[in-house]
């Protein structure tokens, strides 16, 4: 079956542990602040959380992120037919449906069996 927006891949972005913050929480306030973007999604469980966060005032702007709170890494999800950072909200919802993106927030691990692209 063909999805909509093509392959996905993983981009392993950093290990929380090695930047700011004292814990992911913290971590995500510096990104956001850094970013200068808002959070536009957040999606957490006992093992990780999916972050989209976006630009304000920019409808098409998020990116999808998940973090793995056992091994402290952040991961970016890229889709084949999407520009990885031009998600609205609407588009998250859709791609988080079809591609069945909870289970990476429930099982994080998963990502690391995942076809990865050049880290960031």
């Amino acid at each position: 079956m063909q999805l909509s927006l093509g392959d996905m891949t993983v981009r392993h972005m950093f290990n929380w542990r090695d930047y700011t913050g004292a814990n992911p929480q913290q971590t995500l306030e510096a990104f956001l602040s850094v970013s200068e973007a808002v959070l536009g999604r957040l999606i957490q469980t006992p093992r990780g959380m999916m972050v989209v966060p976006m630009v304000p005032g920019e409808e098409a702007s998020g990116a999808i992120y998940v973090y793995d709170r056992h091994r402290g890494d952040w991961y970016m999800l890229c889709f084949e037919d999407v520009d990885d950072s031009h998600f609205t909200t609407e588009g998250f919802e859709e791609a988080f449906a079809e591609y069945d993106l909870f289970r990476f927030v429930e099982h994080p691990e998963l990502l690391l069996q995942w076809p990865e692209i050049a880290e960031a």
